[in-house]
């Protein structure tokens, strides 16, 4: 039997995202193709690789003794590729950035705009997630470096970080919401209605106090919050939070452009202490960083500087 490298990446793939569909979309084949493969595996094997249930999919025995090894085979081979890529001259090959939701509409856009006018032969490729995505494809050695909320790589021996300033962030819902009432909301009034979003940090999890209500489910795992609908997107977001009686989160520095709209309203200051995320830059501690990677650390601080000499004087 051989078992070959893409083998393992659509057993992963499979894995982390639970479906066979969004498994196909992440790895750029069609669902027929994908399915076809992972038959072409159990055929192999002579076994199969998960099981199918009304409850989702489950790995076998099987899938889970390759699954015990597949991040550190996907970390060997990212970190050659990724390796060969810092043999190269600076402005040769592909910088790979993994990008959390804030991160990515505060800062990354305008760098890579001013990346791409100082350097033109550089290339560049962005994967939006969610933060702690980020930090599993820093692990696996699936990108250089990522930005977002860093509050959990900080205490992982294996990643370096740099702070940005922390983001805070507040509460939006659409005008003529029930909670467009003028006062603060309280945690019971959040419990009411779904949060659209990303993933929240257990620290953030705890002020719900095990029961998130309408608001998301408490991972009993890892004691984070999931929300009751989940995106990476900020475009996704406002269009929800418009539509429907969802609540979602802004950060400070996009709250008056949102509110100038008119369709959305900020929800007040009470809960921002919990609210602030540390934003910043993870890396492999022990793998050193290619010039173009430094140069786009020192351009994010740029552009961070400029965002907040914007909103310097202005009130939420």
């Amino acid at each position: 039997m051989s078992l070959t490298f893409r083998q393992i990446q659509i057993v992963a793939m499979i894995m982390e995202t639970r479906s066979i569909s969004a498994a196909a979309e992440r790895l750029y084949v069609s669902q027929p193709a994908l399915t076809k493969a992972l038959q072409v595996l159990e055929d192999e094997i002579g076994a199969r690789v998960f099981d199918r249930g009304a409850g989702g999919i489950f790995p076998t025995a099987f899938g889970e003794a390759i699954l015990r090894h597949a991040g550190e085979v996907r970390s060997g081979f990212n970190k050659i590729k990724r390796e060969m890529e810092l043999l190269r001259s600076d402005e040769i090959g592909t910088l790979t950035i993994g990008a959390g939701l804030y991160s990515t509409e505060l800062w990354l856009g305008k760098t890579i705009a001013k990346m791409v006018l100082e350097k033109p032969r550089q290339k560049f490729e962005i994967m939006q997630r969610d933060w702690l995505s980020v930090m599993n494809m820093v692990r696996e050695n699936r990108i250089d470096i990522g930005l977002a909320s860093i509050a959990h790589a900080a205490m992982d021996p294996a990643f370096k970080t740099e702070l940005l300033k922390e983001v805070r962030a507040y509460f939006i819902c659409r005008a003529g919401h029930p909670l467009d009432n003028g006062r603060d909301p309280t945690m019971d009034d959040l419990r009411l209605y779904p949060y659209v979003g990303v993933m929240m940090s257990k620290r953030q999890a705890d002020h719900f106090g095990g029961d998130a209500g309408k608001f998301g489910d408490i991972d009993p795992q890892s004691g984070m919050l999931v929300p009751a609908i989940e995106t990476a997107s900020i475009a996704v977001i406002n269009q929800i939070v418009k539509d429907t009686d969802a609540i979602g989160l802004v950060p400070e520095l996009l709250l008056k452009d949102k509110i100038a709209a008119g369709k959305i309203v900020g929800l007040g200051r009470m809960h921002t202490s919990w609210l602030v995320s540390p934003v910043g830059f993870v890396y492999l501690r022990d793998r050193p960083l290619a010039p173009i990677t430094r140069t786009f650390i020192e351009m994010v601080r740029a552009v961070e500087d400029e965002n907040y000499a914007a909103l310097e004087g202005t009130q939420v």
